[in-house]
This record gives C-alpha cells, sequence and structure tokens, in this order.
C-alpha cells in the first residue's frame, strides 16, 4: 500500500497535506514530485491530514443513523453531509 508523501509539488504548486486539486477526492502524492502519468498517488484516509469541508454539518442524519462526524457509510470515502438531513448530491468527500 502506498504512502502519502509530503510536501509534494503537483502543477508547480506545494502541498503540504492532502488535496482536491483536479479532483472530488481527496488525495497525495506517493512521491516528492508528483509525475503526470506515472499515476503513483494515492486516495488518503481519514488518518491523513485532510481539512473537514466547510459546508458539513453536524449532526446529520443518513438513513435514520446520525452522524457526528464524517463517516464511510455508503461510500469508499469518507463524506459528509451539507444538511442536517442527507439529500442526494448535497455532500462532500472530507
Amino acid at each position: 500500500e502506498s504512502s502519502c508523501v509530503f510536501p509534494f509539488k503537483y502543477k508547480g504548486v506545494m502541498y503540504q497535506k492532502c488535496t482536491t486539486h483536479d479532483s472530488s477526492h481527496p488525495w497525495c502524492s506517493v512521491d516528492a514530485n508528483y509525475q503526470h502519468g506515472l499515476e503513483r498517488w494515492a486516495y488518503c484516509k481519514m488518518s491523513d491530514d485532510v481539512t473537514v469541508p466547510a459546508d458539513c454539518v453536524f449532526p446529520f442524519y443518513y438513513r435514520g443513523q446520525r452522524y457526528n462526524e464524517c463517516t464511510a457509510v455508503g461510500f469508499i470515502l469518507p463524506w459528509c453531509a451539507w444538511d442536517p438531513t442527507y439529500s442526494e448530491g448535497r455532500w462532500s468527500i472530507c
């Protein structure tokens, strides 16, 4: 399993933590200098340094369950709702 490398450089910008640049999911490079085409990157995990999106609302309800933090229930990556009760399309990756 690949691990994030910080800092890393992507398109001339240095990143100190996971980013959503050019992606809707937080990701990181597994090399100090990301090289397009080599596909040496990884999706970030909750344990990685990822900023929770400002649009998140806590607590929120999803399928009748209350969540006080980001959850991976129903999706492969941690996410949060923008409303007190989940509405389709109104959520963010954490």
